[in-house]
């Protein structure tokens, strides 16, 4: 997990710029990772995942599917109950965890 997070897309310099097939392939690893396991969830947490994903999510500069993927990321996470109090106490919010209805035509988020 920790090597999936570092190869995320971030402001930071340190890391090196990804082509979209490259991080959409990422964001789909972290998923499958994290879909049935609330504990590879909570790792993604504790590695400050949850905030490249966030910030990606609100990012102008990503592709529709890059946003796709992160939001699908996102919606697991924030299916977890057991994960979501944890979230909140990090200050998270709902809307933190969905993709904006109407970001790209025909659409929306479930």
């Amino acid at each position: 997990m920790p090597n999936l997070i570092f190869n995320l897309p971030s402001s930071q310099q340190s890391t090196p710029a990804r082509n979209d097939d490259t991080v959409v392939s990422i964001l789909q690893t972290i998923n499958e990772v994290v879909i049935d396991n609330v504990d590879a969830a909570r790792k993604l947490r504790e590695l400050q995942g949850v905030e490249k994903l966030v910030l990606m999510n609100k990012s102008s500069s990503r592709s529709e599917r890059e946003i796709k993927a992160v939001g699908t990321v996102l919606q697991t996470l924030w299916g977890y109950k057991e994960l979501r109090k944890q979230l909140e106490k990090d200050g998270w919010k709902k809307a933190d965890f969905q993709v904006k209805a109407g970001t790209f035509p025909g659409w929306d988020t479930p």
